[in-house]
Formats: structure tokens, C-alpha cells, sequence
């Protein structure tokens, strides 16, 4: 894994681009389909009581379970997803692409919508995956254990309305009864995946790198200083100077480089993107494409 140059010209970034980016992020991850929102009558404490799924857990991605609560729960269905601009909608960049590669838009337009509604949710970690996690131990302080990905949990947060994904960790062996609950937005401070390293080759911490939304998408990331930056996410490599932005560069299809179309040079920020891209590509399957997500911003 690494840099790669082939040089070319780079491209203004213009909708096409997003909405092929929409498209490729949305046939590459995998979803679960959820039952929140939708009303059943349950017997509480011997009364029959309207209640409402609000959450999603999965131990088995074939089997779900869901979590009820009262039917008076709250729900943050807000897009999850920003406009590209103030005169372009996903909707409109999605189109734009299909339109040229002659594929029908409405069914990733129906992915967004069942996104943004609840109904379908990223699954970044799967149950079973082993993660190095750092829990308090009985002296105060904090030991690094090794442990399974039991199950995968989505809950409507009383205070935010929004459903957040935590991952709920067990002991590798089977009379280790412990158990462990971590919100995903730790994912890098509190846990990661067994052999992801915790520096960067450029010997700073890795855990600034990867941030997740709470919902489980990873949020593109923009290597900022002063006025210009650089901004990767799950396809391409941008260019940022001041409100113009360039594609300089892409991911290869066939393998885990990155290749770009021109040298980015030696500055910081050029430093940093190279220092952390084998880490970045683990993770890029799951980074929302520019433009349409909040931005990560490693200040360098």
C-alpha cells in the first residue's frame, strides 16, 4: 500500500463526480434493514401497551432483534447526508451520473431515503471480529484486552433523538462472561480492530485519523493548514484552495494504493496524508463521500 503518481490533469470537482462517488459508496457497504419506527402491541407488567421499535442489535446478520421502547419515543430523521451545495441536492448529482452511465437512480435515491429514515443502517464491523480494547480494570487504571465483537447495537438516544451504534464486546473464551459496551465514535481511543497499529508511520497517534458519525459512517477527512487542504474520502483525493477544489487523485480499483495525478509534494499536510493513507484504506469502504458528510478535520 502506498502513493502512486501517474501524472494527469486533475478535474474541477463538479456534481457528476459526487454522484458517482453517492453511487460506488452505496453499492460497496453493507446495510442491515430495520423494523425502527414501526409500532407493536406488547403485554408490559400484564397490560397490553402500544410500543415502537427505536433500536436495531445484531449478534447474527441474519437475525435480528429489536429493541421497543414507549410509543411516544422521539426520532431524529433529519438527513443524514448534507446538499452538495445550495443549488445542488444529492438527488440531482446521483442523476447526473446515472444519466451517463444509463442506470436507473431511483433505487439509490431509495437507499438514501431508507438511510435517512432509519430503515437501513451501515454495518462496518461485523459480529465476530476481533478488537484490541482498553478497559478500567479493578486498580483504576486501564488494560488493553483482546475481544470479540458479540454484538452490534443501534439505540435512540433519549437526549439527541438520533440512533447511535455501539458495539457490545465479549471475552475470546466461552467462560469469560465479561462484557463490554463502547459507543462507535471511540473506535480508535477505546477500541480497535486486532492489528490495526496505534502509530502512524510518521510516528504520531493514529487515533485522530478515523472518525466515525454515530450512526457508523466514517466522515471524510480533510488535512487542513491555513488555506489550503488536502480531503480524502472512500474514491478520490482532493485539492482544496481556498473554495476551489480539484480532484488530484484517486483510489485504485485493484489494489490498495493511492494514486495520484500529480506529486502532492512535502508539505505538513502532504506529510500527514502520507504518513496515515495505509490506514486510511482500511477504512474507506465506510468514508462518505466529500461534499455530502460532515468533514473530519485533522489540523496539521
Amino acid at each position: 500500500m502506498g502513493i502512486v503518481v501517474k501524472e494527469q490533469a486533475g478535474v474541477q470537482l463538479m456534481a457528476p463526480y459526487v454522484g458517482k462517488n453517492m453511487v460506488n459508496f452505496l453499492n460497496g457497504i453493507t446495510l442491515t434493514e430495520t423494523h425502527i419506527g414501526t409500532l407493536k402491541m406488547m403485554e408490559v407488567f400484564g397490560e397490553q401497551k402500544s410500543m415502537i421499535v427505536s433500536g436495531h442489535m445484531i449478534d447474527d446478520m441474519d437475525n435480528p432483534s429489536w429493541l421497543y421502547t414507549d410509543s411516544s419515543t422521539v426520532f431524529d430523521k433529519s438527513s443524514k447526508f448534507t446538499p452538495i451545495d445550495e443549488d445542488t441536492p444529492i438527488s440531482s448529482a446521483v442523476k447526473a451520473y446515472c444519466d451517463v452511465v444509463e442506470t436507473d437512480y431511483k433505487e439509490y435515491m431509495q437507499k438514501l431515503k431508507k438511510i435517512n429514515d432509519n430503515m437501513l443502517l451501515a454495518v462496518p464491523f461485523k459480529p465476530g471480529r476481533i478488537f484490541e480494547v482498553a478497559c478500567a480494570n479493578s486498580a483504576g487504571g486501564v488494560s488493553h484486552k483482546v475481544l470479540i465483537l458479540d454484538k452490534v447495537r443501534w439505540e435512540t438516544s433519549k437526549e439527541t433523538y438520533k440512533l447511535e451504534a455501539k458495539l457490545v464486546f465479549k471475552g475470546k473464551r466461552t467462560h469469560d462472561m465479561s462484557s463490554v459496551t463502547i459507543p462507535i465514535v471511540e473506535y480508535l481511543s477505546t477500541f480497535r480492530l486486532e492489528g490495526t497499529k496505534d502509530k502512524l508511520s510518521d510516528g504520531t497517534e493514529s487515533k485522530d485519523i478515523i472518525e466515525f458519525d454515530v450512526c457508523g459512517i466514517v466522515k471524510p477527512i480533510e488535512f487542513a493548514d491555513k488555506d489550503k487542504s488536502l480531503i480524502i474520502d472512500g474514491m478520490y483525493l482532493y485539492e482544496k484552495l481556498s473554495d476551489r477544489v480539484n480532484i488530484i487523485g484517486c483510489w485504485s480499483p485493484t489494489t490498495s494504493d493511492l494514486i495520484t495525478f500529480k506529486k502532492i509534494g512535502a508539505s505538513k499536510i502532504a506529510k500527514k496524508l502520507i504518513a496515515s493513507v495505509d490506514l486510511i484504506s482500511a477504512h474507506k469502504k465506510y468514508i462518505a463521500p466529500y461534499k455530502t458528510f460532515k468533514v473530519h478535520t485533522v489540523q496539521v
